[in-house]
């Protein structure tokens, strides 16, 4: 009779539960410049020219304000390079209050001369976020020509 009580009860339970839901995503896409680029070299093999780099990005558009990253770039000896990097974002996504939030960012080009990239394109990813990005996430592009690119991100924003 306990179990008979408890399975009429169970589906009223889970009635005033109030679903969880991520917002719809949105795209957001503006400029980046690369305002600080260091590069150190590790080491030198088979052709290859290992980096550990260290980059801030200004944003602007529909996600604004500054990433700090560091990483790794490998570039090969006819200039081609994949460059793979982690940072922290401080800014604004969309409408949002101020805050931080993860990015990783994986990227191949087509170019190295004279300690410059000519082109790039990246795979971005954004993950958490405390303050007004708290529960940001999304994924898409940046392409570099120089020191300028631009973006274009599917972003939303997950219930905290």
């Amino acid at each position: 009779m306990r179990t008979v009580k408890l399975l009429l009860l169970l589906p009223i339970g889970l009635l005033l539960l109030t679903p969880v839901h991520s917002t719809t995503p949105t795209l957001a896409t503006g400029t980046i410049t690369a305002s600080d680029l260091t590069l150190t070299v590790v080491r030198v093999a088979g052709g290859n020219t290992f980096y550990n780099a260290s980059i801030v990005d200004a944003f602007t558009g529909g996600i604004q304000g500054e990433l700090v990253a560091t990483g790794n770039l490998r570039v090969t000896s006819t200039g081609n390079l994949t460059f793979i990097a982690s940072g922290t974002f401080t800014g604004t996504v969309g409408a949002s209050e101020l805050g931080t939030d993860v990015f990783h960012s994986q990227c191949a080009g087509t170019g190295f001369r004279q300690g410059a990239l000519v082109s790039i394109l990246c795979h971005e990813v954004l993950v958490g976020g405390t303050g007004g990005l708290a529960g940001l996430h999304g994924e898409g592009t940046a392409q570099f020509s120089g020191s300028a690119g631009t973006y274009s991100l599917l972003v939303h924003f997950d219930p905290v």
